[in-house]
């Protein structure tokens, strides 16, 4: 929630003004600081975050440009917007000189005065951002919030630091990607970040019609429809200042993107039942594995309420597009489920991992941690097999290759084969069950790439 300090010696006029900002949205009453002095405003910017100091120029013996230049000697970032009776040009250009970021009269109209502070207020969040991403913000601060993302794929650390430096912006964040790729647990990091200490409730919003998302979000006060016997919260009330994570935001009717719509932008909803309208300082994260701009323009999905969202948005690569994240993946789950069950942790062979590396994993990383944790439960101490993983490999024909016994594959030869012959025979069978694969066949035989490229190449000549 947006933070104001209102600076003025007319203590009616500051809490007239406060009722007036607190009305029209542009922050909670209780966001909203009063000081009558250049001291008592001190104190306050020393012990709470102020987004933004509304300053009258006349402070009964105090001036105004005096205090103005006391907080930007204090906080040279601090935004300042000036307010006062006199309407003087001189006063105006000596204020900005001085760091002001504005000079407003008090008698302006109402609906003026708040279409420009929102607009100070937004370059103000844009400057933050910026800085933040400039400074290299994302090293300093939440640096373990994203520790349970696991990875080392270098566009994937891009968007992790990409996200701790929005973290300031009160905007909506929207996260795609295919299923299973780590959504969820990237927005849960983004808001340990963006409001540390602060509720966060997640709510899987496919399949809930109207009414039900109604319900859930903005909860209902008793008598609201048949059944309704007493109020209940919802979660936008239940989450405060704090973040609400809505998932599969793609499955969302469109009577339901009505609502969502204007929440996010007029930051208030009414519960169910109820002619009371009540503001909120969550913070928005959606998330889809749906492509909102193709629905869009099919219709499915309202524009509005998609560039709404899109302020801020990342697209999470699938497993597949970062196969160096499998084995450090691989190496986390063994761990984590060795230490689950109580097991010793086994030890994957360098060419099974390979292997691994080179399968498409449709269920992304959720698919890569359910296999580990199925090798390690029946795992019984030895080395796992690649007969093991064996249900994974249809698409490149690897089938029960850790059982000999099982094994389809034949040679045939009338007398006993030489290695080199052989090692030529085994890079053929390979060849073939990759489907022409040169990495796919160096993992089903242990041996490297390069070996076989050069055999080939060899062999060619």
């Amino acid at each position: 929630m947006i933070n104001i300090l209102l600076i003025d010696d007319e203590q009616s006029w500051c809490k007239s003004l406060r009722r007036t900002l607190a009305n029209h949205g542009l922050t909670g009453y209780d966001n909203i600081f009063l000081s009558c002095c250049g001291a008592e405003a001190f104190r306050i910017l020393k012990t709470e975050k102020i987004d933004l100091v509304l300053l009258d120029l006349m402070l009964g013996s105090e001036m105004g440009s005096d205090v103005l230049k006391k907080i930007k000697d204090l906080c040279p970032s601090q935004t300042v917007v000036i307010m006062t009776g006199v309407n003087s040009i001189h006063q105006a250009a000596e204020c900005m000189k001085q760091g002001a970021a504005d000079y407003l009269v008090k008698n302006m109209p109402v609906d003026e005065l708040i279409s420009t502070l929102r607009r100070i207020l937004k370059v103000r969040e844009l400057e933050k951002e910026n800085q933040a991403l400039k400074s290299g913000y994302f090293y300093s601060r939440g640096k373990d919030a994203f520790s349970e993302f696991i990875t080392v794929n270098e566009k994937m650390l891009n968007i992790i630091k990409y996200l701790k430096a929005v973290s300031e912006s009160g905007q909506p964040i929207l996260i795609t990607g295919d299923s299973g790729v780590g959504k969820g647990i990237l927005a849960k990091a983004a808001a340990k970040v963006s409001r540390p200490d602060k509720p966060f409730l997640s709510l899987n919003v496919a399949g809930l019609d109207t009414q039900m998302f109604s319900d859930t979000l903005f909860g209902h006060v008793k008598g609201a429809f048949t059944g309704a016997e007493s109020s209940r919260q919802g979660m936008i009330q239940q989450a405060k200042d704090g973040t609400v994570f809505l998932d599969e935001i793609g499955d969302l009717p469109v009577q339901s993107q009505i609502k969502l719509l204007y929440l996010i932008q007029d930051r208030q909803y009414q519960p169910l039942g109820s002619d009371a309208v009540v503001r909120t300082g969550a913070r928005f994260i959606c998330a889809t594995n749906q492509n909102l701009e193709s629905k869009q323009k099919a219709g499915e999905f309202r524009r509005d309420l998609f560039f709404r969202l899109n302020t801020h948005m990342v697209r999470v690569p699938s497993l597949k597009e970062r196969p160096e994240d499998i084995p450090v993946l691989i190496d986390h789950f063994i761990k984590e489920a060795a230490a689950e069950y109580g097991k010793e942790e086994p030890k994957l062979p360098a060419h099974m991992i390979s292997l691994l590396q080179t399968y498409d994993f449709p269920g992304n990383v959720r698919q890569l941690r359910s296999m580990v944790y199925d090798i390690v439960a029946r795992c019984q101490g030895e080395t796992p097999r690649l007969s093991d993983f064996s249900s994974l490999f249809e698409s490149i024909n690897v089938k029960n290759t850790g059982a000999p016994q099982e094994n389809k594959i034949t040679f045939s030869y009338d007398r006993l084969p030489t290695a080199e012959e052989m090692l030529n025979d085994l890079i053929d069978k390979a060849m073939e069950a990759s489907g022409g694969s040169q990495a796919k066949a160096a993992a089903m035989i242990g041996i490297s790439q390069p070996t076989i490229s050069r055999r080939l190449k060899e062999r060619k000549l």
